[in-house]
């Protein structure tokens, strides 16, 4: 890892200072660095995938430069991260990443996939998908006796009814990977499985999504992960069992 210059926070926070003033002058959208700002930057982002749309249509479209903007609104997400989870901002390879616990993250590619790709690299949900990861588990209760004059004396309540309820979780992949595109049921209750579903859009994909609400599965957490040759969304879904 390349040595990191002492100014660097500094730098990530005067652009993200001056995302503050080019959405307030030029949009009228008001940022202040806190989580509830991200939705109003999702707006924000999804005019300038429009815009990216229009300008790169047709089939001698010239290459959009948008790496101002992704720097500008990259910064400006990392530095929301940063102030709400934690973590430290860090240069490696010339390119600079934000260091959150084992995680490093890459704000500005996270906003170039959402100029670039669309609704489906939502910044919001990329966050509450850090939330969900980050959470600490909630500590185990020692098990404590009932005593029998507390229980509720509910008629038709038997004894072998009263029981904490189990979770049982499901995790999904989607990937536009070209040696794998689709989507795979990636485990269940702990078995592994590879079910390739086939190459799904946006629109299918939520169709396929709702087909396990009907059957009671409710959506945990997403996190999208970038690669090199395309992406992977992973969802985390969990249902009481039966």
């Amino acid at each position: 890892m390349d040595s990191m210059p002492n100014d660097v926070d500094l730098r990530i926070l005067r652009i993200a200072e001056s995302a503050v003033t080019i959405a307030k002058d030029r949009f009228d959208v008001n940022l202040d660095l806190t989580e509830d700002s991200l939705g109003q930057l999702e707006l924000l982002l999804q005019r300038a995938n429009e815009r990216y749309i229009q300008a790169s249509s047709g089939e001698n479209a010239p290459s959009i430069p948008i790496e101002t903007t992704v720097r500008v609104w990259g910064s400006y997400l990392g530095e929301v991260i940063r102030r709400s989870l934690g973590g430290e901002w860090i240069v490696e390879e010339k390119a600079v990443f934000l260091q959150l616990g084992y995680r490093k993250l890459d704000p500005l590619l996270e906003v170039r996939s959402r100029i670039m790709n669309g609704p489906m690299f939502n910044v919001q949900t990329f966050f509450q998908g850090l939330k969900v990861e980050l959470q600490p588990p909630e500590p185990v209760q020692p098990e404590q006796p009932i005593l029998e004059e507390t229980l509720p004396q509910a008629a038709g309540i038997e004894e072998g009814e009263l029981r904490t309820p189990k979770w049982e979780y499901m995790f999904i992949q989607w990937n536009n990977l070209l040696t794998a595109k689709g989507v795979y049921v990636v485990s269940t209750n702990g078995d592994c499985e590879r079910k390739v579903k086939g190459a799904v859009k946006e629109g299918k994909l939520l169709e396929f999504l709702n087909s396990y609400g009907r059957a009671g599965w409710e959506v945990a957490g997403v996190v999208n992960t970038r690669r090199v040759a395309g992406f992977v969304t992973t969802w985390t879904l969990k249902r009481v069992t039966t």
